[in-house]
């Protein structure tokens, strides 16, 4: 039987996946923005290019919206994808709180996130720094 904490956290997780597919495909409003990339730049990921494509501010909300956690994103930094098409990207919550956000290239652009300390120890990424052969 699955207790209570963790059919919330699940709960949690399918509405933050859902929202950030809302925002990938809603938020960007054809505005002329600052944007990390060329709008003809292709990752070959499909929620990572309509990121590409957004304004910085957009993108850290979005991404702030998937890291949850009270998470008030101050900062954004595209990172950028592997072999796989998984895209990377940091955000930095308000609170100093630091998080890499995977963003799959399934069609829902699912996302897994993990703080960058634990980043750091585990798999020698450091957040907020561009992969060697991108």
């Amino acid at each position: 039987m699955m207790s209570n904490k963790a059919l919330g956290i699940g709960v949690f997780v399918v509405a933050a996946l859902g929202f950030l597919v809302f925002c990938l495909y809603q938020l960007s409003s054809g505005r002329p923005t600052d944007r990390y990339s060329q709008p003809s730049f292709s990752t070959g990921n499909p929620a990572a290019d309509h990121l590409l494509s957004m304004s910085e501010a957009d993108v850290t909300f979005v991404l702030s919206e998937s890291v949850g956690e009270g998470c008030s994103g101050s900062e954004s930094f595209y990172m950028g994808v592997d072999r796989d098409n998984d895209a990377f990207w940091s955000v930095r919550c308000a609170n100093g709180d630091s998080y890499e956000v995977e963003v799959r290239p399934d069609s829902g652009g699912s996302t897994r996130v993990l703080d960058c300390p634990t980043l750091k120890a585990v798999a020698h990424v450091s957040c907020f720094q561009k992969f060697k052969d991108q």
